[in-house]
């Protein structure tokens, strides 16, 4: 599973973007580098995108690309005392299909992920990168 918090179709079709902005960045980049953003609160590793990559797509990774990954931070807005900012705890629920967000200052968990839900896929021309 490459998204925890989306339905089957949905993550079907997020898998499918993601994979199409992978081969458009590799069909654009000179050094075969491909540059992935992971937000913070999508509960993904650069490991499990590597292994959905190779799973779904093994013809990108025969094209011998370099994958380069950067966090996006994540930000929360909590409904239950109006906190805007940064996540408290992140972790897991028990079927470990989606995460539970504490909000820092109340420790509600009736939290909507406002940045850093997301995978960007750019092109490294484009992005220098530190």
């Amino acid at each position: 599973m490459l998204h925890k918090s989306l339905s089957n179709m949905e993550e079907q079709t997020f898998v499918y973007a993601v994979l199409e902005n992978i081969r458009v960045a590799l069909a654009h980049s000179k050094n075969r580098e491909v540059i992935i953003g992971i937000g913070q609160l999508t509960g993904l590793s650069a490991e499990q995108i590597i292994a959905s990559i190779r799973m779904l797509a093994p013809e990108i990774i025969e094209q011998k690309p370099v994958f380069r990954f950067f966090p996006i931070p994540g930000k929360i807005w909590c409904t239950g005392c109006g906190y805007r900012g940064d996540p408290g705890e992140v972790v897991s629920d028990k079927d470990d299909l989606e995460l539970v967000i504490h909000c820092p200052k109340c420790n509600s968990t009736k939290t909507i992920k406002t940045e850093g839900a997301e995978l960007e896929v750019i092109f490294s021309e484009k992005y220098e990168l530190k």
